[in-house]
């Protein structure tokens, strides 16, 4: 597998081997057909089964007639390409005495991987097969191994989806409760209808500046987003609320100089994670640059100019 990654498994659970080595093979083969990266032990050791179909079918080839002919042939062009005239003896002198039966024990040359696909259990056994762990080759695994109800699939980017899923959808619900606390909050601080939508713009100018950032930069909605908007979302309400706050014509300077000293402050100690080269170090920068300069703008900019039309 790529960079050392842990592939995905494929468990097929049996009461014994001889029975559940057959179910073994068909799943290898239909998964193998729809995920080439699949592996098993079955698909280089057939079951009993299928190993006498294919050794009928190997006779019905190899007749007397065209074993002979084949022989001959061998035999006067052997040296030609570097091979001694008896060379292939050994594998027509095993078609003469007809030594295969299709009962044969697995290969000694197979025996060392036996540990790796094989788990014997007091409750039955476990049958393995591997795969490169992918969203699309979860996919075709899927599509195979949830028509056997004996078989699961163990996988580590399957697992890291699920969790991460109920991470996001606690996020969204956390999110609705710290946006509605926010929202009541300035509701009772500043007391008026026209204050509160004044004190809100810089938070609804950055939620929709982070949002259109990110969407240039390609990075979708994530656990590591919402909990870094949230953050943005708090400073954010402190701009609007600060500047918000007066009265008409008072003189906002102080607070002005308060907001740019905890923007410019803010971002030093962000700017760092833009040059980090982890993903989630590098969203909680831009997250929080983007969210942060486009709430102090809005603050600094829009309330006043506002505050004279509402």
């Amino acid at each position: 597998m790529e960079g050392g990654k842990q592939p995905g498994v494929v468990v097929l659970k049996a009461s014994d081997l001889e029975t559940g080595w057959t179910s073994y093979e068909q799943l290898s083969q239909k998964i193998f057909q729809k995920e080439k990266s699949f592996t098993s032990l079955a698909l280089v050791w057939p079951s009993q089964e299928t190993r006498k179909l294919n050794l009928n079918e190997f006779r019905k080839y190899w007749t007397e007639e065209r074993a002979r002919e084949m022989e001959s042939k061998i035999f006067f062009k052997a040296a030609v390409y570097g091979f001694s005239k008896d060379a292939f003896r050994p594998f027509y002198n095993m078609l003469d005495a007809g030594a295969l039966t299709g009962d044969e024990k697995m290969p000694e040359l197979l025996l060392p991987f036996k540990e790796r696909f094989l788990k014997i259990e007091e409750e039955g056994v476990l049958l393995l097969g591997y795969f490169e762990d992918s969203s699309e080759a979860l996919s075709h695994v899927h599509s195979v191994v949830d028509e056997y109800p004996d078989a699961y699939v163990v996988s580590r980017e399957e697992l890291s989806d699920t969790i991460s899923e109920q991470v996001f959808a606690d996020m969204k619900k956390v999110s609705i409760f710290s946006i509605s606390g926010v929202l009541m909050i300035t509701v009772l601080f500043l007391k008026t209808v026209k204050k509160t939508l004044l004190a809100l713009i810089p938070v609804a100018t950055s939620v929709l500046v982070v949002f259109g950032v990110l969407s240039l930069f390609n990075i979708k909605a994530n656990v590591v987003v919402l909990i870094t908007l949230i953050v943005v979302l708090g400073l954010s309400i402190d701009y609007g609320i600060f500047l918000s706050s007066f009265k008409d014509g008072e003189a906002r300077e102080p607070a002005i100089k308060a907001v740019t000293f905890s923007m410019l402050t803010t971002i030093a100690g962000t700017l760092g994670l833009l040059f980090a080269s982890h993903p989630a170090m590098f969203v909680v920068g831009v997250t929080m640059i983007s969210g942060i300069v486009s709430a102090y703008l809005s603050a600094i900019f829009s309330i006043p100019a506002l505050e004279k039309v509402l």
